[in-house]
């Protein structure tokens, strides 16, 4: 039996709804949406209507009405099908950008990090910065600008010890720890206080380090930075600049700072004999020396004058000389046209010893240079046994300056430093033999009563003792303490006289005299 049908549903339209039986849509004010992901669609608002003559009226431009912070705005609920109309779907895919031209977008910025030790300052990483284009100057302006009146006296005065002819050094162990050295005496000077180790650190690097011969700034290069500092006199051009060797330590927050200054005056030997360093005797011997090419070490401690005591030397240098002139910080200025100024690279915590330039590596390449003299500033390591190599090679007149208190303490060193180098001799007895055969004279230099003083002058002869632990010496002058006068001990060998004698130079025969310090 066939199952009944369904008649048909007659097509009559759907009656019409009222508008009391339907919920109104919200408006866009009342529930507001976010626009999909990759779209920066902004609401239309429309600006309330004025009657006419009400224009006068309005005080808000219809541009000012703005969407709240998009942190302060509810979270939509989703809309149920009943309270609006259901929004397109967003595909899961991302949305590409539209392709009409939009405004670069901001780089989104990161929060400032914490300071730590050794970390760049903010001041010094703004200047990196590929947007500031800002020149150096306007830079240094700015900072100047920004600095309080009494951090610029304390940079005033700070400048003041450091041009100050009568400070030797002047020293910086922190932000409100500031001193100088006169008369043999350090003091410190309370009215310089630089804030804190920021401040601090700005006024080194924006002030101090730029007057140097480094690139090296404090908060980018860690540990260690070394320079020489050089001031002219805006004055008086004609005035030889003040030139200071800086030496920076930063590993522990913040900077320790030694600025250990030269004098003015170019020392020569005349100015020796008048300042009392050594009698008119000693010095006619030392300037006939430096003509005839004679191999010399200056010792002495820190601060005694060795490298003033070179520098006088040569004074007396033949005009024509080569000279390779190796240091590991620029100190010493010789009045000879052809100088050949080589600078060793400083060992840092971290570095790889392959990329470092060292003072033995540069010892052994000066002897390719073709040198009539090697003057190397200071020796510390195993730099003497190349040095020792290189002045009984051809490079008559070479000299240096190392750390010793006496002559046969200087010996004695020579002996250690040699045997420090990874290519040398380890034997005492054939470093000593080396030391025979090309070091001449040992001037030893002191510092008494805040003044320098030539203390000793020994001929070290080409004879090695018997036990092989020794070389034997000849004491031209020495200075006495008790007495205040410089002595003669003995006079200049017959070989040490043959030796000047074929560079065509005589020394005087006149009777050594006595000669009281003052």
């Amino acid at each position: 039996m066939p199952l009944p049908t369904r008649p048909p549903r007659p097509n009559t339209p759907a009656p019409a709804v009222e508008k009391n039986d339907h919920v109104e849509e919200p408006r866009l004010a009342d529930a507001p949406t976010q626009a999909p992901l990759g779209f920066e669609e902004e609401p239309v608002f429309e600006a309330p209507r004025l009657a006419r003559g009400d224009e006068e009226e309005q005080t808000t431009p219809v541009s000012s009405f703005q969407l709240p912070p998009a942190k302060s705005l509810p979270t939509a609920k989703p809309a149920s099908p009943m309270e609006a109309p259901s929004l397109p779907t967003i595909p899961a895919a991302p949305i590409q950008a539209p392709v009409a031209p939009v405004a670069a977008a901001e780089p989104v910025s990161q929060p400032e990090p914490t300071p730590v030790p050794n970390a760049a300052p903010t001041y010094y990483r703004a200047a990196e910065d590929e947007e500031d284009n800002r020149t150096l100057e306007e830079k240094t302006a700015e900072f100047i600008k920004s600095l309080s009146r009494e951090v610029k006296e304390s940079v005033r005065i700070l400048f003041e010890h450091i041009t100050d002819e009568e400070s030797s050094e002047v020293l910086l162990n922190g932000p409100q720890l500031v001193g100088f050295k006169q008369g043999g005496q350090r003091f410190f000077d309370e009215r310089i206080d630089f804030v804190d180790v920021e401040t601090y650190h700005a006024v080194l690097n924006h002030f101090l380090l730029p007057l140097t011969t480094t690139s090296e700034r404090i908060g980018v290069q860690k540990n260690l930075i070394e320079g020489q500092l050089r001031i002219e006199d805006e004055k008086d051009p004609s005035r030889p600049p003040l030139v200071a060797r800086v030496h920076v330590i930063d590993n522990n927050g913040f900077a320790k700072v030694t600025i250990a200054k030269k004098s003015r005056t170019r020392m020569t030997i005349d100015n020796m004999i008048t300042n009392g360093t050594m009698s008119a005797d000693m010095g006619m011997l030392l300037k006939a020396f430096a003509r005839g090419r004679v191999t010399m070490i200056f010792s002495g401690m820190t601060g005694a004058g060795k490298s003033t005591a070179l520098e006088a030397v040569s004074r007396d240098f033949d005009v024509n000389d080569r000279i390779v002139l190796i240091e590991d910080t620029p100190e010493l200025a010789l009045p000879v046209s052809d100088v050949v100024e080589l600078l060793s690279t400083q060992d840092r915590p971290g570095d790889d010893p392959r990329d470092l330039v060292t003072l033995d590596w540069l010892v052994r390449q000066a002897n390719r240079m073709r040198p009539d003299r090697i003057i190397v500033g200071e020796i510390r390591g195993g730099e003497m046994s190349d040095f020792l190599i290189a002045a009984n090679s051809g490079a008559d007149g070479s000299m240096t300056t190392v750390h010793a208190d006496s002559p046969q303490g200087t010996l004695r060193k020579i002996v250690s430093l040699a045997m420090l180098s990874d290519h040398g001799s380890k034997s005492e007895t054939s470093i000593y033999r080396n030391i025979a055969s090309s070091v001449q004279i040992i001037v030893q230099m002191t510092l008494i009563d805040n003044k320098h003083v030539v203390t000793h002058i020994e001929e070290v002869s080409n004879t090695v003792l018997q036990n092989g632990n020794g070389i034997a010496t000849n004491p031209l002058y020495r200075y006495d303490r008790n007495t205040q006068q410089f002595q003669a001990e003995g006079r200049v060998s017959d070989e040490l006289k043959a030796y000047l004698n074929q560079r065509g130079v005589t020394l005087p025969n006149a009777t050594p005299t006595n000669f009281r310090a003052f």
